[in-house]
């Protein structure tokens, strides 16, 4: 299969700070776009690669990016280490309580008490370590 660049100009126009350090971004163009270039974005659909934005009016040649490491396998159906704890949390959750509207306040504060003792750990001086995540 050919790998090709694909290159359109674009504004980085919105993100959002998704759970487990995701973030959901949205480019915006205001070029008319080719059947061809709207093909190949849609082509993309659901597939994992790599993004590269590049601000101001250069552009990228592919050899600049030729030696990206790869692309981590991941079947579609795996559910990453933060979707299995959420999981098991939940279950032990149901266990617990039936009030399911609850979860995520409880889930939060469970998390907060985890850190806290991660912090507890430490000698002095993690309040400089602590005050750069609040």
């Amino acid at each position: 299969m050919k790998k090709e660049l694909l290159q359109i100009p674009s504004t980085l126009s919105n993100y959002k700070s998704m759970s487990n350090s995701v973030i959901r971004i949205t480019f915006d163009t205001q070029e008319n776009i080719e059947p061809e270039i709207k093909a190949k974005i849609l082509s993309g659909h659901e597939k994992f690669g790599w993004l590269s934005f590049l601000v101001g009016e250069k552009k990228l040649k592919p050899e600049d990016v030729i030696k990206l490491p790869p692309l981590p396998v991941r079947d579609k159906e795996e559910k990453s280490p933060s979707q299995i704890l959420r999981s098991r949390m939940f279950v032990y959750y149901m266990s617990c309580y039936t009030d399911k509207d609850g979860f995520e306040e409880w889930r939060i504060k469970q998390f907060n008490k985890i850190g806290q003792q991660y912090l507890d750990r430490i000698d002095n001086g993690y309040d400089s370590i602590v005050d750069e995540f609040n």
